[in-house]
């Protein structure tokens, strides 16, 4: 029933955004964000910061709450790549639209890079996040399709590592618990001055260990 409780008091507060705000923006998700987590007593601890306009952010996956503690941390647009499926997810799905976020094939690169170029025609500030595991159980897939991406536009590469966040909303739970998450985001990585393979190896080192 604890649980149950939980879930419901996160429903009540998304829909309260999502009904008080015709278009879900950038600025509406984090104040949901803030809300979300002073409801229910999480602490997200941001280090590092987005010192450019333009870039390409590459994010382990842990858990849903990821996405608020990046909103917590981040204070530019966020742009999401995100699995088809979210996008039929209520609520989920109208908010990755209005938002931009583009949905790709978690089993086809190549796919995903087109989409993402599609994207990058309108794209002229902020961050596009990519989670390169593709799933928040797996460690050892890297999708490479922001890589090849950032090479092609010459986009700088910020690595990001997020750690607690499966405490504080376990996997395949709706529910949020008291704790701490920390976001770590690494210095910039030039893209144009490596190869694909040397941005994964660095990446991986920094975010998946």
């Amino acid at each position: 029933m604890k649980e149950i409780g939980k879930a419901l008091k996160l429903v009540s507060i998304s829909l309260k955004y999502y009904y008080l705000n015709p278009k879900i923006t950038d600025g509406v998700v984090r104040k949901w964000a803030k809300e979300v987590c002073e409801r229910f007593g999480v602490e997200v601890v941001c280090e590092g910061w987005f010192d450019s306009d333009k870039f390409l952010i590459l994010a382990n996956h842990q858990s849903y709450f990821d996405v608020i503690a990046l909103y917590i941390c981040c204070s530019k647009r966020l742009i999401w790549v995100a699995k088809e499926e979210l996008f039929g997810i209520p609520i989920v799905g109208h908010a990755l639209r209005d938002l931009g976020g583009i949905a790709v094939d978690r089993f086809d690169d190549t796919k995903s890079a087109r989409a993402i170029l599609k994207l990058m025609k309108s794209f002229d500030s902020g961050g596009i996040v990519i989670f390169p595991q593709g799933t928040r159980k797996d460690k050892n897939t890297f999708h490479m399709g922001g890589i090849f991406l950032a090479k092609r536009k010459q986009l700088p590469i910020y690595p990001v590592k997020i750690t607690g966040s499966e405490r504080v909303m376990p996997v395949e739970r709706f529910t949020i618990n008291p704790g701490t998450v920390k976001v770590k985001v690494f210095d910039r990585i030039d893209s144009s001055s490596f190869t694909e393979d040397e941005i994964k190896s660095m990446v991986r080192e920094k975010i998946l260990w």
